[in-house]
């Protein structure tokens, strides 16, 4: 997602010329970014109760 984002700044400061976009603009806005997409825990209401993992439930946990 944070390369399509970067790509997308590069081709508009190639379309628009007049309107230059400093560089650390993109690396700025890729930690923001990144900040505020970070994930937290999974939901304890979809996961294995043995192994706590996401993806299967107690029954059929390979443990």
């Amino acid at each position: 997602m944070l390369s399509d984002i970067r790509r997308e700044f590069m081709e508009t400061n190639e379309i628009s010329q007049d309107k230059k976009i400093p560089p650390n603009l993109i690396d700025n806005y890729a930690v923001v970014l990144l900040k505020k997409c970070e994930m937290g825990s999974a939901p304890s209401d979809r996961q294995c109760r043995i192994c706590h993992r996401v993806g299967h439930f107690a029954e059929s946990c390979p443990k």
